[in-house]
């Protein structure tokens, strides 16, 4: 069923029609499992499905939650108390200097997330690992291109953090 909805997922693309699909067909007998079986085995990344009992309890409890989570790192992760930070992608360095602030008078049983990306994402991830704080990165994009945009970053945070998104 797991290979199923990922492949159902890169099939469709639109939430509605696979709600939809799976509405009418709940255990996925038209998905080719033999397909499916095969498009799982290409992919880069791990995942998780929202059927799974690995699934982040906090994401089910979203409206519209995706369907299949792309991820690198500790899942894990996502079950623990989270703060999130977003700001500027091209912020003044007041602001950076209390980013940098901020992340290093956290207590170290929050985890920090922000959206990948420049500026003051970037400053917030640059300070978790500079403080040996854990972090979440959260891509619009698919992995492969978000590893395209800072490899460096990209592997410290799959490594040691978390790296997901729900796009393909």
């Amino acid at each position: 069923m797991r290979n199923k909805i990922a492949y159902l997922n890169y099939q469709v693309k639109n939430e509605m029609e696979l709600k939809k699909i799976i509405r009418l067909d709940p255990k996925l007998k038209d998905i080719n499992e033999i397909e499916a079986e095969k498009y799982v085995q290409q992919l880069k990344y791990k995942f998780v499905t929202i059927k799974e009992k690995e699934y982040p309890i906090k994401l089910k409890l979203l409206k519209n939650p995706p369907w299949v989570l792309y991820y690198q790192g500790d899942l894990s992760l996502l079950n623990k108390k989270i703060i999130s930070i977003n700001g500027s992608s091209n912020p003044l360095q007041y602001t950076k200097t209390a980013t940098a602030d901020l992340i290093r008078i956290l207590k170290n049983d929050k985890v920090i997330m922000a959206g990948y990306g420049n500026g003051i994402a970037k400053q917030v991830f640059v300070s978790a690992i500079t403080n040996e704080k854990k972090a979440i990165a959260i891509s619009a994009y698919n992995l492969d291109y978000t590893q395209k945009n800072d490899q460096y970053l990209f592997n410290i945070l799959k490594d040691k953090h978390l790296v997901i998104s729900a796009a393909l």
